[in-house]
């Protein structure tokens, strides 16, 4: 079938079903739904749950991970995504998933992280100038370079993850300036050009990976460090 919604409006059951799109063909909603007479009593989530004439539920064949483009998200777009972002990484944690931004996932609103929701970040996360704050009971299991994007301002609670690389920040050390972090292990891993100096925050403990270097162009910058 096209669409969700022709999948809900089937006039029989079928055991499996593949779904073009959310919306359109190839949105990024595709995928195969299966009958799941166990689900009968799952509601409709728009997403992972799809239900047929309010008495048969679809259930989207699932591998690994979640991901907030079944929910509406549109990569690359100047919308707000922070809602199909939560439905996902609320789907996630009851279905032992990660949740993984596969695009350029736009955030306009304060956002905090689901609670037990265990993010992969493939593309990046960017919007406008608002909080993105990674709560202590989720976890940041994988981040692209340039992943975090500047246009953010990005707060970390402790146990998120295990070190934060810098390679993740579009903005590099001059990003990190503005981090607001929690006892953790900052990881140079890649190179870095500055020409003003920089204050690195609080609670970080600076390390470099071997070979990494930071390159001063100017006459001389001062890196400050005002954490361990």
């Amino acid at each position: 079938v096209a669409t969700y919604n022709d999948l809900r409006n089937l006039t029989s059951q079928y055991q499996l079903v593949y779904v073009l799109g959310r919306e359109t063909a190839f949105d990024g909603g595709q995928g195969f739904f299966q009958y799941d007479a166990a689900a009968s009593s799952v509601e409709d989530d728009d997403g992972v749950y799809i239900a047929r004439a309010s008495t048969d539920t679809y259930k989207r064949l699932l591998t690994d991970y979640i991901d907030p483009v079944w929910y509406g998200a549109v990569y690359g777009s100047a919308v707000d995504n922070s809602s199909y972002l939560t439905l996902a990484a609320t789907t996630a944690v009851s279905e032992k998933k990660f949740v993984a931004i596969t695009g350029n996932l736009y955030i306009s609103t304060n956002y905090t992280t689901v609670v037990n929701a265990r993010y992969k970040i493939y593309g990046s996360i960017y919007g406008a100038s608002v909080d993105f704050r990674f709560k202590k009971s989720s976890k940041l299991d994988y981040c692209s370079k340039s992943g975090l994007d500047s246009s953010l301002n990005f707060i970390f609670e402790q146990y998120v993850c295990e070190e934060l690389l810098s390679s993740w920040f579009s903005g590099g050390l001059v990003q990190i300036q503005s981090v607001t972090a929690y006892n953790y292990r900052l990881v140079i891993d890649q190179n870095h050009t500055l020409s003003a100096s920089i204050n690195i925050p609080s609670n970080f403990e600076v390390d470099f990976i071997g070979g990494t270097k930071i390159i001063v162009p100017a006459q001389y910058v001062v890196i400050i460090v005002t954490g361990k």
